[in-house]
């Protein structure tokens, strides 16, 4: 087989939607007959035009797909001649999209907005029909608002807390009572025994002689219970004093007891309507006291 002329396949101008062929360019006379053969999946015979025609078209062609084509000039005696393979498509190139918004918050800060997109895609064909596509995006957008209606964003926070009823209540951090009633303000820990400090002391009977509490000192004279219990909670030995001057320094105080067990639980109570009271540590101070018969 032999070699013809140049192949120029070329999407036919703003006519989307059809594709031209030209094999002018180095074509040579003597052929009988030429045959124009088209491939999507598999080659197929378009037509057979004239020996001296080097043009065809508009032939139709869906957009965005790709198209091999290929011109078989034919002579006497079986000869044939072919050119080179090309693929052409038509694709849609530029997409242009006008995006306008307005929105409006609960804070009465209002926006107008409008946004222009621009899409430029390009394609590349392959031999087998398929082509990769690449985008280029362009976004312009401009935001108006009424300085008025601008309010600069709190810097304040509460607490919120949901009671079992279905009611939202807001933590009052001035707030010293409930409504005029005191706040038994509470705090118990655990069964204690020791043990993580003095894994030798954990079945042995300890004796607490002190508790040490260590606070923030937010008001004078505030009301302050610890207790200790060595059976669970059922009976506590309680000391209470007043403690504070209201200057917010850190501060400690000591509780003095003669507890005597194996396991021991300790709490901290503030019970007022007017105090302000906040513990940062709690300190038991112990002795072994012998053996658990």
């Amino acid at each position: 087989m032999a070699v013809m002329g140049l192949l120029v396949a070329t999407g036919a101008g703003s006519d989307a939607g059809y594709i031209s062929l030209d094999w002018s360019d180095g074509w040579e006379a003597g052929y009988d007959s030429q045959e124009i053969w088209y491939k999507t999946a598999s080659w197929n015979l378009l037509t057979t035009v004239g020996a001296t025609t080097t043009s065809y078209g508009p032939i139709s062609a869906d957009d965005n797909y790709s198209y091999g084509f290929q011109i078989k000039g034919n002579v006497t005696g079986g000869g044939q001649y072919l050119s080179a393979i090309v693929y052409c498509g038509n694709y849609v190139d530029t997409q242009s999209e006008a995006i306008s918004s307005a929105s409006s918050s609960d804070e009465d800060i209002g926006y107008a907005d409008t946004q222009t997109e621009s899409i430029t895609v390009t394609a590349t064909g392959a031999e087998v029909g398929t082509y990769s596509d690449t985008c280029i995006e362009g976004i312009s957008v401009s935001d108006s608002a009424s300085a008025a209606a601008v309010s600069p964003l709190s810097t304040t926070f509460r607490y919120y807390y949901g009671s079992f009823d279905g009611k939202i209540y807001a933590e009052l951090e001035d707030a010293t009572s409930d409504d005029g009633e005191d706040i038994d303000a509470i705090w118990e820990s655990k069964d204690l025994d020791f043990g993580d400090m003095y894994p030798e002391l954990i079945d042995r009977n300890k004796t607490i002689f002190k508790v040490r509490v260590a606070y923030v000192d937010k008001s004078n004279a505030a009301s302050l219970e610890v207790g200790v219990s060595t059976d669970g909670g059922t009976t506590w030995a309680t000391r209470n004093k007043a403690v504070g001057t209201g200057d917010g320094t850190n501060k400690d105080t000591e509780f003095f007891f003669t507890s005597t067990g194996t396991y021991f639980r300790i709490r901290i109570r503030n019970k007022s309507g007017s105090d302000k009271f906040q513990w940062a540590r709690l300190t038991p101070l112990f002795a072994d006291a012998g053996e658990n018969v």
